[in-house]
């Protein structure tokens, strides 16, 4: 995050280009994001929304694979946000 601004994380979208699936978590900090835990994404894009998170001053998310199947290529997420404050 940038230095002074706070924001929410509301949900994800997810979806590979091709191959069958990719399971994975979704961390902050080094810890699963609840309701961001074992996401199976195939070539269908999804939505999961969440309880929001809220995100301070150099908080860390990363994305976390933990299987594959298929030879997946082409991972997308799109993380839905919203500003706290300014």
């Amino acid at each position: 995050m940038p230095s002074g601004q706070t924001s929410e994380i509301i949900g994800v979208w997810a979806q590979i280009l091709s191959g069958t699936s990719v399971t994975l978590n979704i961390e902050n900090n080094g810890t699963t994001i609840p309701g961001l835990g074992a996401l199976v994404v195939t070539t269908t894009k999804t939505y999961t929304s969440i309880t929001a998170l809220t995100l301070a001053d150099g908080d860390v998310t990363y994305v976390a694979p933990t299987a594959v199947s298929g030879s997946p290529i082409g991972l997308s997420l799109v993380f839905a946000y919203k500003v706290v404050g300014t």
